[in-house]
């Protein structure tokens, strides 16, 4: 194992100790589930995406939230499980131009992919 892998696992792993810490988030999901999620949401999906998975029904419960009701923005900023999603979703559409808006804008690249999840739905 390489050494940023290594400092990448711990990263996600402190990360979801500090998201535990204040209750948000649950035990059971992790970034890494949440991104393999958004990559297989996004154009270039290979798998199913199991719908009944921890981090698909937090991730499907904020889309709807923040479609239908509204959901603080700041939230979203913080949020590990939700960033890793719209990673993997931007990972998926394997397009330069789409990755340089997400860096440039990831809160509006992240609306937009929530948005799209809520009216949408899971892909079949």
């Amino acid at each position: 194992m390489k050494k940023s892998e290594l400092q990448q696992i711990i990263k996600e792993e402190i990360a979801l100790i500090k998201k535990n810490a204040t209750n948000t988030i649950s035990e059971a999901m992790t970034p890494k589930a949440a991104q393999f999620i958004g990559y297989h949401y996004g154009p270039n999906r290979r798998e199913k995406i199991d719908q009944n998975s921890p981090e698909a029904v937090y991730i499907k419960n904020i889309a709807d939230s923040l479609y239908n009701t509204g959901y603080p923005i700041s939230k979203l900023e913080g949020d590990e499980i939700i960033s890793a999603f719209v990673d993997g979703n931007v990972d998926s559409t394997g397009s330069s131009q789409a990755t340089f808006q997400y860096k440039q804008n990831p809160l509006l690249t992240t609306i937009r992919v929530l948005i799209n999840l809520a009216v949408k739905g899971w892909p079949k």
